[in-house]
């Protein structure tokens, strides 16, 4: 690294560098060697305690954790807002956090970025976390037990969770998760204003940080910010020209929320109808009295793997009326049904078709085709046993099994 450093840097790199990048991996190699031996200790003598800590000790320890920190932090108990039986929850996930740092590290870096990203949607303000770590170590130290190599394991290892959640959560508080807090439309565009047209829909979609990621739309739609989410599909779904390229944040959309559709039904409804005007393009010139118009419906038709959509489905179970008569929707089902599903329908059917129009010849024709004393003559009368007999084996024997089968799944679900 150093002589990478030093060959990247040539012009700048001078002894003092040199001086400054020797003595921060020094220091790093003297942390790591004191370090290197004390998680297995840790973790025995901390797993020792936490076992040994019986239920209504735990519950008296949860609650003791909560009074030293709304005393020590007044203002954190605008934050803690849950009951008290999910406040004891979130105190035995800090216990058994503290243990999987020690059992499972790389799992743990993971978890604690995830949930570092949730906190930013809470907008947690990181000074918190260190009034809290404090009143978590002053009530472990009161336990009967508490051995000071056990307060140092939990100190050390609540001290490195925290560490981690205050750089995720500085890290992922960017202007625009910022600006969904407020749930404001003019807030986020002035966010989003800040952001050069190429990255402008990376800003609204990914949050990264570490091996963990965020979608800022999706939480605002989760958090029911609605003016906030409506204010980053409408910035997505706008199309832009910087000289010769064209920016339209919809395949980026897709690529990244391909269920966007579903939520919005399910989360949001009252968006639907600005999402869908936003798959259409309208020209502003007219030809001959018409206008050109563009219908964006690719990925409501095909998924991003090439397989079917499940849209017309999700918007059957959204059940409205209305929604359905949106034209990039009527152009959607009419596409479906047009190049692909009629054929195929005509197809399922033409037996039924064909055993129907036999159902007919029989019954009605051939049937009604009497001879002057009022009989069937002995070929009519073998036409329709042979027509009945392929009616009754060929139809009624396949409706029979098929609608026997849909009989016995309904009564065996009741």
């Amino acid at each position: 690294m150093l002589a990478s450093l030093r060959s990247l840097l040539a012009k700048e790199w001078s002894s003092l560098h040199e001086v400054s990048w020797s003595w921060l991996w020094d220091n790093v190699e003297r942390l790591v060697q004191v370090n290197l031996a004390t998680p297995r200790p840790y973790e025995a003598a901390l797993t020792k305690l936490v076992a040994s800590i019986d239920a209504d000790t735990l519950y008296k320890l949860r609650a003791e954790i909560y009074s030293k920190f709304f005393l020590a932090a007044p203002a954190g108990e605008d934050y803690f807002k849950q009951s008290n039986t999910y406040l004891h929850v979130i105190a035995d996930k800090v216990i058994a956090m503290t243990l999987d740092m020690y059992r499972d590290p790389i799992r743990s870096v993971d978890d604690i970025s995830a949930l570092g990203l949730r906190h930013v949607g809470y907008a947690i303000p990181t000074e918190l976390f260190g009034p809290f770590v404090t009143a978590c170590v002053e009530v472990v130290q009161m336990q009967a037990g508490a051995t000071e190599m056990v307060v140092e394991a939990f100190r050390w290892s609540l001290g490195l969770v925290a560490s981690m959640l205050v750089r995720t959560i500085i890290e992922g508080s960017t202007i625009v998760m910022k600006a969904i807090n407020s749930n404001n439309r003019r807030a986020i565009r002035r966010a989003i204003s800040c952001a050069p047209r190429g990255v402008r829909a990376g800003w609204m979609l990914k949050i990264q940080v570490g091996s963990q990621s965020i979608s800022p739309l999706s939480w605002s739609i989760e958090s029911g910010a609605v003016n906030a989410a409506g204010a980053m599909l409408e910035d997505l779904l706008t199309i832009r020209a910087d000289r010769d390229r064209y920016y339209f944040g919809m395949d980026d959309l897709f690529a990244r929320h391909a269920d966007i559709f579903k939520r919005l039904t399910e989360e949001a409804p009252t968006l639907l109808p600005a999402f869908l005007d936003g798959l259409i393009w309208r020209s502003r010139n007219q030809e001959a009295g018409m206008r050109r118009v563009n219908y964006y419906i690719k990925h409501l038709l095909v998924n991003e793997d090439g397989t079917f959509s499940k849209t017309l489905e999700w918007l059957g179970k959204y059940n409205d009326p209305k929604i359905v008569c949106h034209p990039a929707l009527v152009l959607l089902s009419d596409s479906i049904w047009t190049r692909l599903a009629a054929r195929r329908f005509l197809y399922g059917k033409s037996w039924f078709f064909f055993t129907l129009i036999l159902f007919t010849v029989s019954q009605s024709i051939l049937e009604n085709k009497k001879l002057p004393d009022g009989s069937n003559s002995e070929g009519e009368r073998i036409e329709i046993f042979a027509c009945r007999l392929v009616i009754y084996g060929g139809s009624m024997t396949q409706l029979i099994w098929v609608q026997g089968g849909k009989m016995f799944n309904a009564l065996k679900q009741k």
